[in-house]
This record gives C-alpha cells, structure tokens and sequence, in this order.
C-alpha cells in the first residue's frame, strides 16, 4: 500500500502514477473495486481468506493511517462471526482517526 500511495504522489520508483491510479480506478461499473484493491474517495483496501487465515488491509491515503489484520482461523466454527467482531472494532478506531 506504501508504494501505491508514494505512486499517486509521483513518488514510486516502480510504477507511473498513471499506473497506479488503473490499480485504484473502479473497474466494475457501480462497485468500487481497482484492480485487486478496494476503493474509494479516501482509502484503498483488499481483504481475502484461505483455509486457516483471514487477512485485512485497508489505508486512508489523505490521512496517511491504516490497519493490517491477520487472523489465525483454524480449528474456529465461528470464524467469521469472531474475525468480523475484531474487524468491526478495528475500523470504529480506524474511522476515529480518519475524521
């Protein structure tokens, strides 16, 4: 994520700006997905999930703040209901600090 936003600030020594700004820029019509990131006026963020492990990444590029969480999930029934109580109280933090 560092290096997106040092990219939309003319500042990445890998990618152009103007390819940076493809990876942001909604690809699917009403839904605010770039490619491989959720996005929005204030953040870019990707989520994601495989057996045993539930990850979220999201940063507010005009704040310069975000949040990484990593879940261990095995041997949980609930690991959706668990990761999204932790999930939920991160962003209410996240979202305080964005305002």
């Amino acid at each position: 994520m560092s290096g997106i936003t040092k990219g939309l600030k003319n500042e990445s020594p890998i990618l152009s700006r103007e390819s940076i700004k493809e990876l942001v820029t909604p690809q699917l019509g009403d839904l605010s997905h770039g490619i491989l990131w959720e996005t929005s006026e204030n953040y870019i963020g990707h989520s994601g999930d495989i057996l045993g492990a539930t990850t979220y990444a999201y940063y507010n590029f005009n704040k310069e703040i975000g949040y990484i969480l990593f879940c261990n999930t095995a041997g949980t029934k609930t690991m959706y209901k668990e990761t999204d109580k932790i999930k939920s109280k991160l962003k209410e933090y996240y979202d305080r600090l964005s305002n």
